[in-house]
């Protein structure tokens, strides 16, 4: 466990020291380097988004570096953003401190004047240990490591298409392990598109994609998948103030487990964008899909859902958001792990999750460097397949950037 926190200190100090590098250099060439830091306290009437609710503050502090380094044709930026959190009421199961690190590199390089390619790189650390009471382990280790990495180019097709290709992989690897025999994931996947403008005010596009996850599991759980899908979407605006866009396809799940087979369904995706007059702005979405499960253990879900969302720039100083939403997933007993080494596994008998979920915020803008946020978010959950619950979490921020 010690050299796997010390690992994950070196790469983090790989991470500052790179941040270095590139620091001297763009500043070398003129090119911005930004420190940037973020106070701000949460509060919650229910920390665990449990039936039985127990309130908390959350403290954090969230110091940021960036730097660019911009040439003719390569852009970089790295940047590196560690979080510390201070819990006034952690559970037994809790830390009091959690410290977390987050790092990355975006590169965009310019081929030619009608090819691009661009990289992603991300890398997170999560360090949350054991914890222990009078010899007792109440929770075991849960740090884990976590990579998301993307590549891909573009491609300018005649005057008004563009054709893009991607490929991306995640990792997350925990410490300790009983854990991660439990909890380890990997998921890869492919993507392709192709955009086309049919008109000053009409655009559509035709998209294919692959993607295949894994979980581990100590209990034998096949909850592993692949999928297909394929699809098409148009957008039209119709003039500055209304917009639309939909998307519309065919996806198929084959999972791992091999009693429960394929699955397959139709999809569709919509947006309204409505600018009532300058500075206020509205989005009314709806979709239904076949996606990846959000209740252990079942594989997969159905989910339709709506939401509304709408921001105002009252003022060059001040703004306001607001936004609901109204997701339905649907979990069907025959998407639920059948093979299993555990001889204590019940396969579930299914059923339905819905959350509702409503927030507002508003935030003012000191100077161009200095701003302060104030965010509220209410959840109501009422689930067949994990706990029903009502949570109201109040968060105020400030962020100053040097």
């Amino acid at each position: 466990m010690m050299a796997g926190r010390k690992a994950r200190w070196a790469i983090a100090w790989v991470g500052v020291a790179a941040l270095t590098g590139a620091h001297a250099l763009a500043m070398g060439e003129g090119d911005p380097v930004t420190l940037s830091v973020r106070v701000g306290a949460e509060y919650t009437d229910n920390r665990d988004s449990l039936p039985v609710e127990e309130d908390n503050l959350d403290i954090n502090v969230i110091p940021r570096i960036d730097a660019f380094l911009r040439g003719e044709r390569l852009t970089l930026n790295f940047f590196y953003e560690p979080t510390y959190r201070y819990r006034t009421d952690p559970s037994p199961i809790q830390n009091e401190s959690e410290l977390h690190h987050d790092v990355g590199l975006n590169a965009d390089f310019e081929a030619a004047p009608r090819v691009s390619f661009f990289v992603r790189e991300r890398f997170n650390v999560t360090d949350d240990p054991a914890i222990v009471e009078e010899g007792m382990t109440l929770r075991r280790d849960s740090s884990y490591t976590m990579n998301r990495a993307e590549a891909g180019s573009n491609l300018r097709v005649g005057r008004l298409g563009r054709l893009t290709a991607s490929g991306r992989h995640r990792i997350k690897r925990y410490d300790e392990s009983p854990v991660a025999r439990e909890s380890d994931e990997d998921q890869w996947g492919a993507d392709v598109r192709f955009w086309q403008k049919l008109g000053p005010t009409l655009g559509m596009s035709l998209s294919g994609a692959y993607e295949e996850t894994d979980y581990k599991s100590a209990r034998g759980l096949q909850r592993g998948f692949s999928s297909l899908s394929f699809g098409a979407s148009l957008e039209k605006a119709v003039g500055a103030a209304l917009s639309a866009a939909v998307w519309g396809g065919f996806k198929e799940l084959d999972y791992d487990d091999s009693e429960l087979g394929k699955d397959s369904a139709p999809y569709v995706m919509a947006q309204l964008r409505v600018e009532a007059h300058p500075g206020l702005r509205m989005f009314l979405r709806g979709g239904y899909m076949l996606r990846d499960s959000d209740a252990y253990p079942y594989v997969s879900q159905t989910q339709t859902s709506y939401g509304l969302d709408a921001q105002w720039d009252i003022s060059a100083r001040w703004m306001i958001e607001a936004g609901g939403a109204w997701r339905v997933g649907e979990y069907d007993a025959d998407v639920a792990p059948v093979t299993a080494t555990d001889p204590s596994y019940v396969r579930p008998v299914g059923g339905e999750e819905k959350r509702l979920s409503a927030w507002g915020s508003a935030a003012f803008r000191f100077n161009e460097t200095t701003s302060l946020r104030l965010r509220h978010l209410y959840e109501d959950v009422d689930s067949d397949v994990s706990p029903t619950f009502t949570r109201n979490a109040t968060r105020v921020e400030l962020a100053k950037k040097f």
